[in-house]
């Protein structure tokens, strides 16, 4: 019986790229559904922070996925939610909770934050004090970078059709970002698109929920100076009666 010839080696690491590569692929698909779907059924801002970030660190394994909101007014970062692995979230310990309620001031002016305004698709970092500087302690952030492995920060805007930033998207990995292959770059892409719109919309509906509450609460206003109002002629008309009913009868008299 003759021996099959052996695969080359070449032939073997092209395979097993393919199969890497497919995977992937499937493993995006199948989270892009989910994204779709979190935006449809997500109307509160929180909510679908809370949702999308958790779904994309669970699914591609990333260290840190956090979704931050901008607010151009007053220049700054604030985070909606921020899904982390369970070793960077032991590596920071205490430090976790600012994650939750970090705000970044000078946003636009920032160093590393402020590429992102400038119409840059993306930029990222390999040094993490260049993100969270004065906000995070370096010495926690080195423990998360040596026990979590944290090594680059990915940070994408969130543009809208008029190229409104609405915010930022930031990845964490455990890995550089030229080991990211491309088609995950593009996949990423894709998803920074989905979120942006799926925020807009949000961020759309609270507003008008703010308005409708307004307008509800002026309404109850106008009922209550309507009856102030009819009260107030109701006890002018009673008042002035009374002496223009003996008026008149001496008038009669007259």
């Amino acid at each position: 019986m003759a021996v099959p010839e052996p695969i080359p080696e070449n032939i073997t690491q092209e395979l097993y790229k393919r199969n890497v590569e497919l995977a992937i692929k499937n493993k995006t698909l199948s989270l892009l559904d989910k994204l779709y779907e979190i935006s449809i059924l997500s109307l509160e801002p929180l909510m679908l922070a809370e949702r999308i970030t958790q779904a994309i660190q669970t699914e591609l394994d990333f260290d840190l996925v956090g979704l931050f909101r901008y607010d151009d007014r007053a220049d700054k970062l604030k985070t909606l939610h921020s899904a982390k692995s369970k070793r960077l979230q032991e590596a920071l310990g205490d430090a976790n909770k600012d994650f939750d309620s970090l705000k970044i001031s000078g946003v636009s002016k920032h160093a590393l934050l402020g590429r992102v305004f400038s119409g840059s698709p993306m930029t990222y970092t390999e040094d993490l004090t260049q993100v969270w500087d004065n906000l995070v302690s370096k010495d926690k952030l080195e423990i998360a970078k040596k026990r979590a492995h944290l090594r680059t920060i990915i940070l994408y805007p969130l543009v809208i059709r008029n190229r409104k930033v609405l915010g930022i998207l930031i990845i964490g990995l455990n890995r550089p970002y030229d080991n990211l292959g491309e088609f995950e770059q593009e996949a990423i892409r894709n998803f920074v698109n989905v979120i942006a719109t799926a925020l807009d919309r949000t961020l759309i509906y609270k507003e008008l929920q703010n308005l409708t509450h307004k307008l509800e609460l002026a309404k109850e206003e106008l009922k209550r100076l309507d009856k102030a109002k009819s009260e107030c002629v109701s006890i002018a008309s009673h008042q002035l009666r009374t002496p223009l009913t003996a008026t008149k009868g001496y008038i009669s008299l007259v």
